[in-house]
């Protein structure tokens, strides 16, 4: 059915049909629009959780160079920037 037939058709309906049939389209049109809009929100989810490195990446990142700091040696270094901070 081509467009001029189908506003022939439309012309011939009453205007409470009219109105019905105005109200079936927006439903659709709502409908369709609802449904691009999840597809969308899953795409940007999936392109979010594509750019985050896996796990593998980060082994070793806080991995100190040298020998690991003994727990005295940690407690006097924030003590140490402590002081400095506050003095």
């Amino acid at each position: 059915m081509t467009y001029a037939e189908v506003v022939t058709q439309v012309r011939q309906l009453s205007p409470a049909e009219r109105i019905l049939l105005v109200e079936t389209i927006m439903r659709w049109m709502r409908e369709e629009f609802t449904q691009l809009e999840i597809q969308d929100r899953a795409e940007a989810r999936r392109r979010r959780l594509q750019a985050i490195p896996p796990a593998s990446a980060l082994r070793g990142i806080a991995k100190p160079k040298g020998p690991m700091p003994t727990d005295q040696e940690i407690k006097d270094d924030y003590i140490n920037y402590l002081e400095r901070k506050y003095s």
